[in-house]
């Protein structure tokens, strides 16, 4: 869900640039939100037949895109549910248990676009499509990391201590986080995203002095992941609510004389719940390969404080089997080859071809980055794409032998700022963060979303990337214009 209205808030400071910028650079990227991108282009195939092998296939363009522009990926996994999330995880299986009843009552009435809009809010991806990839990268020698828990934490480890230059993700929760430099909305047909920068942060709403603290409990008032939030308080009032609180309790106090609505009895414990997943989260230390939290433990937290939000410390060998992508992070069981059932299906009516026209992105951007630290380039060459069900099958078709239908476009494509990827994939080549009010769907094959979007962008220059020094917890309390920046 990530934080309510809060890339808005801070629209000013994030601005579109092309991803060659990051030519050379170390990017963390959330796995699931591919995933589900993927999953976007097929979502009938992927709720009624499991279809690992069509996801695979679209991580494995995902990776050639990266190869192509030179980015040096990690790609990071959600590990086991989160305590604190269950009862959000419960919703989220009863809307996709109500979409796909939905989309079958729509496809027998021959509403084909209302199914569809339903058949993508089944989709559920879970860890054995995630193991499935993750095989296919690491026989590719790429490296892949499952979090003992959320991504979110994961990545926000990464970016701290520097062991990457970028997190590419859709999710504002990484703001919050802590980290230094995130790319969200990575278009790949134009090449290009948008871009934050922590450094920036003083420039927005929330002012020079604030604290990681502050911008913490302001984003949990307004509602996040581990707090749904207090009525009627967006993130504007938040901040003014928090001002220049330092404490749970002080914000508490400031509540009740700003807010004129009662408020829950256990809010303080709420507060202080959400504030301290955000900061302790486990993850795993990649150098150590052990379990540990996000900072520091203070040493006055309770086994019942610790295991309420960030769940039970798993063992080393779980860990790393967990890590590796061997064992299912939440049953602790090794993934089996046979396909799994997300829900008792009904026999599906067969639906006629039907499609409306698509239109094609053409994006204005012509800043250059200047400052490239110079690293080893990779092998931009790609790897084969490989095709089947069985896991046999996923090394051996080359990407020639593919036969991937191209649907007919009503505009012609055009980028006269940017070198055209070489990729022409039917599912990846879109940009799914956009309204979907225009899409062609062809019985079982792949939705391709394709819009004309007309911007111009005068990006300021990109200044060089910088990560956070340190992660103690000390580190909440310093203003972050005055943080040390490498």
């Amino acid at each position: 869900m990530g934080i309510k209205q809060l890339l808005p808030f801070v629209s000013s400071i994030i601005h579109k640039s092309s991803i060659d910028k990051f030519k050379n650079k170390k990017a963390a990227i959330d796995g699931y939100a591919l995933l589900h991108r993927i999953a976007t282009r097929n979502p009938r195939q992927i709720v009624l037949n499991n279809d690992y092998s069509f996801i695979v296939n679209g991580m494995l363009e995902y990776l050639k895109f990266f190869n192509t522009h030179k980015i040096i990926p990690i790609f990071v996994f959600d590990g086991a549910t989160l305590p604190s999330k269950k009862g959000v995880e419960e919703e989220r299986l009863n809307r996709r248990k109500s979409a796909y009843s939905n989309a079958l009552k729509y496809e027998k009435e021959g509403k084909q676009i209302e199914a569809l809009v339903c058949w993508k809010q089944a989709i559920d991806i879970t860890p054995f499509h995630a193991s499935k990839v993750i095989n296919a990268f690491h026989k590719r020698g790429v490296q892949c990391i499952v979090a003992p828990y959320e991504a979110d934490a994961q990545m926000a480890y990464l970016s701290r201590t520097g062991y990457v230059d970028v997190v590419i993700c859709e999710d504002s929760d990484m703001i919050p986080y802590g980290c230094s430099v995130v790319l969200f909305k990575l278009n790949v047909v134009s090449n290009t995203c948008d871009v934050y920068q922590a450094q920036d942060l003083p420039k927005t709403p929330f002012g020079i002095n604030i604290t990681l603290f502050q911008l913490q409990i302001t984003c949990i008032l307004s509602g996040c992941d581990y707090f749904q939030g207090v009525n009627g308080i967006g993130l504007k009032k938040a901040l003014k609510i928090v001002g220049s609180c330092k404490t749970i309790k002080q914000v508490i106090l400031s509540l009740k004389k700003n807010y004129n609505k009662p408020l829950p009895n256990n809010l303080e414990e709420q507060l202080n719940d959400a504030l301290f997943t955000f900061n302790h989260q486990y993850i795993y230390d990649i150098e150590e390969k052990t379990i540990i939290p996000l900072t520091d433990f203070e040493g006055n937290e309770t086994t019942e404080l610790i295991e309420r939000t960030l769940g039970k410390k798993l063992d080393q060998g779980s860990v790393i089997q967990i890590a590796e992508g061997k064992i299912d992070p939440n049953t602790l069981e090794p993934f089996k080859n046979n396909e799994i059932d997300i829900f008792d299906l009904e026999p599906i009516p067969e639906i006629k071809q039907f499609q409306t026209s698509q239109k094609s992105p053409k994006w204005c951007v012509d800043d250059i980055l200047k400052k490239v630290h110079p690293q080893n380039e990779e092998n931009e060459d790609s790897n084969e794409l490989v095709s089947g069900e069985e896991e046999s099958k996923l090394d051996s078709q080359p990407i020639s032998e593919i036969k991937i239908e191209e649907p007919q476009s009503t505009v012609q494509r055009k980028d006269d700022f940017h070198e055209e990827t070489e990729i022409k994939s039917n599912i990846i080549d879109n940009d799914p963060f956009e309204p979907e009010n225009s899409f062609t769907f062809i019985q079982e094959d792949l939705t391709s979303l394709k819009r004309v979007r007309y911007e111009e962008n005068n990006d300021d220059e990109l200044t060089e990337l910088s990560t956070f020094s340190n992660k103690t917890p000390s580190d909440i309390e310093q203003p972050l214009s005055k943080r040390k920046f490498e």
